[in-house]
């Protein structure tokens, strides 16, 4: 009761985004921990698309793209955190950080693929290796349209 008196008093502002009725979606994003997630995500991700340009492979550029997707959704978080209640931000911004993962992984069946080719162990492999990233994406949009 000291509490909400003291705030009373002083007209501080402290609703919670949860209860606030101006913000619809109930979330405030938090800018110092999207700017750890792109201190970390971002150099890695130019580091990644350099050593693609200056190398070569081209079948890590799944990776590479996925990483700056990754570094797009939390770049919005910026001007989430000054706009709560644009839907379109909040969309945008989830859409870049819930589906950058899916490249991720379609990266991680590319290299098996690439690995037991190499190695000569496609046989211990239940699907062909020349088959399995088509039959990753064939299940990956699938479950993406049923969603």
């Amino acid at each position: 009761m000291l509490v909400a008196f003291c705030e009373a008093a002083t007209g501080a502002d402290t609703v919670d985004p949860k209860d606030d009725i101006r913000n619809p979606l109930r979330y405030i994003a938090s800018i110092p921990l999207a700017s750890v997630g792109l201190a970390f995500y971002l150099p890695v991700t130019l580091a990644m698309f350099f050593n693609i340009w200056r190398r070569g492979g081209k079948y890590m550029l799944c990776m590479a793209i996925g990483g700056a997707f990754y570094c797009a959704g939390l770049a919005l978080r910026y001007p989430l955190h000054s706009q709560p209640d644009s839907t379109g931000i909040y969309i945008g911004m989830y859409m870049f950080i819930i589906l950058s993962p899916c490249a991720f992984i379609a990266t991680t069946y590319m290299l098996l693929g690439r690995l037991t080719r190499e190695v000569q162990m496609s046989r211990y492999l239940l699907v062909k290796p020349t088959k399995l990233t088509k039959y990753f994406v064939i299940s990956d949009c699938s479950t993406f349209f049923i969603q």
